[in-house]
C-alpha cells in the first residue's frame, strides 16, 4: 500500500479513536487521492506550479481544524472543498502541509498522469481505426481484446457513436500502455 494512502487513512481517524484499517478505507483513500491528483494535473490544462504552491501559506481552515484538538477529519474535509474549487496550487500546498505527499511525490504523480493523458490521445485514435476496421469486417474480437488489456492496466474506454475516450483510473499502469497493440 503506498505511503500516501496509509497516511490519508490514518489522518481520517481521530487520534483518540481506534484505528480500524479496512480494504474499503484503502479504496476510498486511493480514489480521493487520485481525484486530488486529477485536479492538480488540471484536467488537461496547466498543471499545478510547485514553486507557486510552495510560496502559499497553509489553508487557514486546515490550521484551525488542527488547532481544534487535532481535528484531522475537518482538515481533510477542507482539502475536499479546495479540490472542488479546483484550486490546484492551494491543494498541493495543503497536501504537503498535512504530510500526505512530499513535493516530489506531488510532482511525480501529476507528471505521470499528464504523460498518461498525452499517450491516451494516440491510444484513442488507434482504437478508432481498429473500430472502423471491425465495423467493416463485423469482427470486433481485436477491439474487445484491446479494451480488455486497457481495463487490466486500469484505463477506462468510453465509446460514443463518433468518439473514443481512454481515461486513466486509480492505480493505472502507464508501462502497460506501450505493449497494447
Amino acid at each position: 500500500v503506498p505511503g500516501e494512502v496509509i497516511r490519508f487513512v490514518f489522518l481520517s481517524t481521530h487520534y483518540r479513536k481506534p484505528m480500524d484499517w479496512t480494504v474499503m478505507k484503502q479504496v476510498e483513500a486511493e480514489l480521493t487521492l487520485f481525484g486530488f491528483t486529477e485536479v492538480m494535473e488540471g484536467f488537461g490544462q496547466a498543471s499545478v506550479d510547485i514553486e507557486e504552491s510552495k510560496k502559499l501559506p497553509p489553508s487557514e481552515a486546515i490550521v484551525k481544524a488542527l488547532a481544534d484538538d487535532l481535528n484531522t477529519h475537518a482538515a481533510l474535509e477542507e482539502l475536499k472543498i479546495i479540490r472542488d474549487r479546483t484550486e490546484q496550487a492551494k491543494l498541493a500546498r495543503n497536501l504537503e502541509f498535512l504530510g500526505i505527499y512530499t513535493w516530489k511525490e506531488i510532482e511525480d504523480s501529476v507528471s505521470e498522469l499528464a504523460k498518461a493523458k498525452a499517450k491516451l490521445v494516440y491510444t484513442a485514435k488507434y482504437l478508432s481505426k481498429v473500430r472502423a476496421a471491425a465495423k467493416k469486417t463485423k469482427d470486433f474480437s481485436h477491439l474487445d481484446r484491446l479494451k480488455s488489456e486497457l481495463d487490466l492496466a486500469n484505463f477506462s474506454v468510453r465509446m460514443s457513436a463518433s468518439e473514443i475516450f481512454v481515461v486513466p483510473q486509480v492505480n493505472f499502469d502507464l508501462s502497460k500502455l506501450d505493449s497494447i497493440k
